[in-house]
């Protein structure tokens, strides 16, 4: 799905929650490390994993909330159906038909002479290539 299709409070939405999510893992890899170099230590550890863990929850609602397309009935009744129009019954539907092109013969290979598979051996290469080679 591409970002351009979704409403600007749902772009804001993603883009929050993403924003919060980068943040957190900024500052638990750097900035908070700097400062207790133990971190998250024997205390701290259930504390980052339960924010770890509930910042991917958040994301992925984030993600299922905000990032799908309005459901067709919303979409189908903010639009007007177009009149149906009717061909009269005396009228006789007309067909044109236009001829197919001609099938190419099968003994004809479909890509160009230049990128046969001898075209990229080494007997073909030039000799000046050749010789740099073997110096």
């Amino acid at each position: 799905m591409l970002l351009a299709a979704l409403s600007t409070g749902h772009k804001l939405g993603l883009g929050l929650v993403g924003l919060a999510f980068v943040v957190f893992a900024l500052v638990s890899a750097f900035l908070i490390p700097a400062i207790r170099p133990d971190y998250p230590g024997r205390r701290g550890l259930p504390l980052f994993l339960t924010l770890s863990g509930a910042f991917f929850v958040a994301m992925m609602f984030a993600v299922f909330f905000f990032g799908r397309e309005p459901s067709e009935s919303k979409a189908e009744a903010g639009t007007t159906a177009p009149a149906e129009t009717t061909a009269p019954a005396n009228t006789a539907p007309t067909t044109t038909t236009t001829p197919l092109p001609s099938p190419r013969p099968s003994s004809r290979s479909s890509f160009p002479a230049t990128t046969s598979l001898r075209a990229a051996t080494p007997s073909t290469w030039p000799t000046t290539a050749t010789s740099a080679m073997t110096s």
